[in-house]
């Protein structure tokens, strides 16, 4: 009786170094490991120019669509809050194309930098950080250093528009 008591102990204490704490051998977990390792990784979405447009399309027609309803309804929050969702929303869609450094002129000829540093001043806390997130990522020094024409080109339109001013007045 104690022989089988100690076998029965030894098992479950083999059994307990083989299986971790998560019910995952150790065996499991390297396969599961090397399986991450050697996933893909996603680069991001590659945007060609019309896509970019299109998106800065709709983000300006979303700022447009917010300056209008906070002029509407001033003292009304609950008429505008629609339109200051889907503004965070397309301001959050805009980080793709933080991704294509190359086509950072459209930024530009859209006006869209422009319109990115208006809205640091926008009356709505969360969608002047929002901004701001943004902002940070398409000047990514990385951003910089692989598209130096654009992004400069960029940088230099943020600077020439006060950022750096707004950014420390906020």
């Amino acid at each position: 009786l104690q022989q089988n008591a100690a076998r029965e102990a030894a098992a479950a204490e083999a059994t307990s170094s083989m299986v971790g704490e998560n019910g995952i051998s150790q065996e499991e977990r390297e396969r599961i490991l090397k399986m991450v390792e050697d996933a893909p990784v996603a680069e991001g979405l590659d945007l060609d120019a019309t896509s970019v447009k299109k998106t800065l399309l709709s983000f300006e027609r979303k700022v447009l669509k917010n300056r209008e309803m906070r002029v509407k309804f001033p003292d009304n929050p609950q008429k505008f809050m629609d339109s200051e969702v889907d503004l965070n929303d397309e301001i959050q869609q805009l980080h793709a194309v933080a991704a294509v450094p190359e086509h950072y002129n459209i930024l530009l000829e859209n006006n869209s930098a422009n319109t990115l540093v208006g809205l640091l001043l926008h009356d709505n806390s969360d969608i002047a950080l929002a901004v701001v997130d943004l902002l940070q990522e398409l000047t990514d020094v990385e951003a910089i250093n692989d598209e130096d024409e654009n992004a400069e080109l960029l940088v230099g339109s943020l600077l020439d528009n006060h950022c750096l001013a707004l950014l420390v007045q906020n």
